[in-house]
């Protein structure tokens, strides 16, 4: 399943709250460019990671309905990025 292989990756994690509808994406810090480099320091631009999520998980499965929510940010000064993935 694509969300708890996540966790094998370095920089982000997945987790599974209730099978085929609710899913969360964690980021440990922001690995955002702009932010890295010093351009943006504002979460406003967490728009684009969740984005980002819609983007990849329709390439994966173009026919799935999904609602993506972000939850928490680095940026806003939370302890990590956190986005909830529901199937709609």
């Amino acid at each position: 399943m694509f969300f708890s292989r996540l966790k094998e990756m370095e920089c982000v994690a997945g987790n599974v709250i209730k099978p085929k509808k609710i899913y969360e994406i964690i980021f440990p810090h922001c690995v955002c460019n702009l932010h890295t480099l010093g351009y943006i320091h504002s979460d406003c631009i967490c728009e684009c990671s969740r984005q980002s999520i819609i983007y990849v998980i329709k390439s994966l499965n173009p026919d799935i309905e999904i609602q993506v929510d972000k939850l928490s940010t680095v940026l806003n000064g939370d302890h990590e990025c956190r986005f909830c993935i529901t199937i709609i």
